[in-house]
C-alpha cells in the first residue's frame, strides 16, 4: 500500500511526473518543487506485530502496520523522522532537496532476552528500527 499526502501539490499547483530510484535513499522529480519523505515497513526482520506512528518534525503523519509503506510530501530542507511503538522510539534527522524523495525502512524487532521470551510465551520487549532505505 502506498499512501500519499497531496495538500503540497494542490497548494503549489504541482504537476506530478514518476518518481524512479536512483539509489542512495533517494530518488529524484526535477521538475517539483516539494519533497518528499517514503517510510516503508516491509523488511523481514519486522516482527509484523503492533503498529508504528510515524511522525515528521513532531507531527503524527501515519500509523504503519506490516506492510505497509506511507509518502508524505515536506517542504525542502532539513526535518526529523521518528517512528513509535509507544514502547520504544528511533528517530533520524534527514536533509532533502526539491524533486528528490528520502526513503526509509522502519520496524518492530526483538533482541536479547526479549527474544527468547518473545519464542517462548509470545510476547516480550521489542524494539524498533529506523533506518535510510
Amino acid at each position: 500500500m502506498v499512501a500519499r499526502n497531496h495538500s503540497a501539490s494542490a497548494a503549489f499547483g504541482i504537476i506530478h511526473h514518476e518518481i524512479r530510484d536512483h539509489g542512495g535513499g533517494y530518488s529524484t522529480d526535477v521538475e517539483s518543487k516539494v519533497a518528499r519523505v517514503s517510510v516503508s515497513r516491509t523488511s523481514s526482520k519486522d516482527i509484523k506485530i503492533r503498529g508504528l506512528e510515524v511522525l515528521i518534525d513532531g507531527k503524527a503523519v501515519a500509523d504503519l502496520k506490516f506492510g505497509d509503506t506511507f509518502e508524505h510530501e515536506v517542504s525542502p530542507g532539513k526535518h526529523t523522522l521518528k517512528v513509535n511503538n509507544t514502547l520504544y522510539n528511533k528517530s533520524i534527522d534527514f536533509d532533502v532537496q526539491a524533486g528528490q524523495t528520502a526513503k526509509f525502512n522502519a520496524g518492530n524487532f526483538v533482541s536479547g532476552l526479549g527474544g527468547v521470551a518473545f519464542l517462548v510465551v509470545g510476547m516480550g520487549p521489542y524494539k524498533v528500527f529506523l533506518e535510510k532505505a
